[in-house]
């Protein structure tokens, strides 16, 4: 969540929300692939990416796995992002 010029993230287990300072911008967001600063910049996967269904090896049963392509253009890092999604929530499962 960004407030002004500042990012904030709630940390559940805590249950408390905290200020990420600049010096963290760069660092890995949860374990993934994506930074702070990818989180922040100026573009949403609604607007900017083209989505497609695509199948996997291994794939999980049940679960569908969408090919996240970034319009040409744009200025995003990844060639494309794969997500799984829970059949049952319709919420990404995992990022492969």
């Amino acid at each position: 969540m960004g407030i002004g010029n500042e990012m904030w993230n709630y940390l559940s287990r805590a249950d408390k929300i905290v200020r990420i300072p600049p010096s963290m911008m760069m660092r890995s967001w949860m374990g993934s692939d994506f930074t702070n600063n990818d989180l922040v910049r100026e573009f949403t996967f609604a607007e900017d990416y083209d989505f497609h269904y695509t199948s996997v090896k291994n794939p999980d049963p049940g679960n569908p796995y969408i090919k996240c392509v970034p319009e040409e253009g744009k200025p995003i890092v990844w060639v494309h992002v794969l997500l799984e999604i829970d059949s049952e929530s319709l919420l990404p499962k995992t990022e492969k």
